[in-house]
Parts: structure tokens; sequence; C-alpha cells
């Protein structure tokens, strides 16, 4: 990931954190890491995980964006709001606010299920601005998701043996 965001352009902080234990109670150091990115940057950012690869430039995630979010819905899995692999979060009051929320909720689940529940708690409380982002930003390829246009960004499964589909 680093040597594509090198490769495109893109400023990154890539920071280990240390293993929680396991793969659930790894998702829930998300929030937490976004939140302390945008207090520390002061500007907006885009979360990626680790496990994505980065296939050509992010043209919708560059310039001055208006959205206070941005993410690709969710068409495969449990069908929540947002795919959480990929997401934009501007600098402002409104998102630090969801952000705050959601490592404040992601006390057990998963990262996505707690952005579930925050963003449909805080999106109109905090009248969150949002703009889809293309599917291409998250194309799972062993998944068989399939799109009619070149993958922007590609995502792993997980390895972890309690996130493994069974075919």
């Amino acid at each position: 990931l680093k040597k594509e965001c090198e490769y495109f352009n893109i400023p990154y902080i890539i920071e280990e954190l240390e293993d929680s234990g396991s793969w659930m109670d790894n998702t829930r150091l998300k929030p937490k890491f976004i939140h302390d990115i945008l207090k520390r940057v002061k500007g907006p950012i885009i979360w990626i995980d680790v496990d994505a690869s980065i296939k050509k430039s992010l043209t919708e995630l560059s310039g001055n964006i208006p959205w206070d979010f941005m993410s690709v819905h969710q068409r495969t899995g449990p069908m929540r709001n947002w795919h959480v692999g990929v997401m934009f979060f501007n600098y402002n009051d409104r998102t630090i606010k969801l952000v705050e929320n959601w490592y404040k909720a992601s006390k057990t689940g998963t990262d996505e299920a707690n952005f579930e529940t925050t963003w449909n708690q805080y999106k109109d409380i905090l009248k969150i601005s949002f703009k889809e982002l293309p599917k291409s930003y998250y194309v799972i390829p062993e998944s068989g998701y399939n799109i009619k246009e070149i993958p922007t960004i590609t995502h792993g499964l997980s390895k972890c043996p309690t996130k493994i589909r069974k075919k």
C-alpha cells in the first residue's frame, strides 16, 4: 500500500498498531486511529484498509471535496450502508464528532457494524453531507464481485478463520 501511495502521489500515514489478539478486536482499532489522524493532520483523510491495493488514480478523492464523508454503498454481505475498507472524511466538527461517536460505540462487534449503528444514529443529527464513491473503489476479486470498469481499489478477504467465507 505504501508503494502504491507513493506511485500515485498520495500522501500517507501508515502506522502499525499492536495486535489485540483477535481479528474482531483489531477492527475496532480503526475508528480511534481515524479520529486521532483527523485531529493530528487537521485536514481531510482517506482511510484505505492495509490489505487493499490501489490500481489507478483516486480522482474522486482529489482536489477540494465539498462532502463531509464518502464511501461505497454496500451491495454485498450484510447489506449495511457503507463499506468501511475505503472512506473519506473531510476535516470539520461534524466528521470529528461522527468518528468520535464511532469509536465510543466500538466496544463489541466489528468496525463495520459499529459504523452502521453510529451512521444511522448521527448522520442526520450532525447533518453529515455525503456522496457515494464509484463501485470501483471497493472490489473484492476473490468474491466474484464484478463491475464493468477497471477497479480503482481492490480489497482482500480476511484470512482470519472467523472471517473466511465458505463456498
